[in-house]
């Protein structure tokens, strides 16, 4: 199974794969790849297929979470056929790429979400995973901006440090204005 957007370029049979294959005719062992291209199908023949495997291939294709999210949508009337046996294979395949980038806590609620989870509440549970989903990028985004605001007070606490050394200030006043500490105002002398 190939889910690569890039064009496959190893050849399928064994021996192609093999140094000076052809000096050896057809003595050599050949077994020949069987090929399945996941974005060689168009959505519409998935959702046409209508089954587990056509789902994966769906869900398979994309990369953002948004987009997993609205693939997860198009599939519900898939989704609620499935057999029990799919439906669990299913919430594992899941649990995995939902919750490969998101923080413990997020992790931790996907799980939960895909247990508690049958086939007949797959609106439910889509819209639950959702939910912590974008619960979980927005408080990254959030933290992400924290931080960046943290770095950029040490960053502007720093030239100020560094302009208070330079008129002669001591380092104890320095410390106190600045929140630096002792060791990175002697750092910038």
């Amino acid at each position: 199974m190939y889910n690569s957007k890039d064009s496959w370029t190893i050849p399928l049979n064994f021996k192609e794969t093999l140094d000076s294959h052809q000096l050896f005719g057809d003595y050599l062992v050949d077994f020949r790849y069987f090929l399945i291209n996941v974005h060689g199908y168009s959505e519409d023949e998935l959702i046409e297929l209508s089954n587990l495997v056509s789902v994966v291939f769906m869900l398979d294709r994309v990369e953002e979470l948004e987009d997993i999210l609205e693939c997860f949508h198009k599939s519900i009337a898939v989704i609620k056929k499935l057999s029990l046996e799919e439906f669990q294979l299913l919430k594992s395949w899941s649990q995995f790429i939902l919750a490969r980038n998101l923080p413990q806590e997020g992790k931790e609620e996907i799980t939960r979400i895909l247990d508690e989870s049958s086939p007949e509440e797959v609106d439910k549970m889509i819209s639950n995973v959702e939910k912590v989903i974008k619960k979980s990028v927005e408080d990254a985004e959030k933290q992400g901006m924290e931080k960046g605001m943290e770095k950029g007070i040490k960053k502007r606490n720093m030239e100020i440090a560094k302009r208070m050394l330079a008129q002669g200030i001591d380092i104890n006043t320095i410390a106190s204005c600045t929140d630096l500490s002792k060791e990175e105002i002697e750092k910038l002398k």
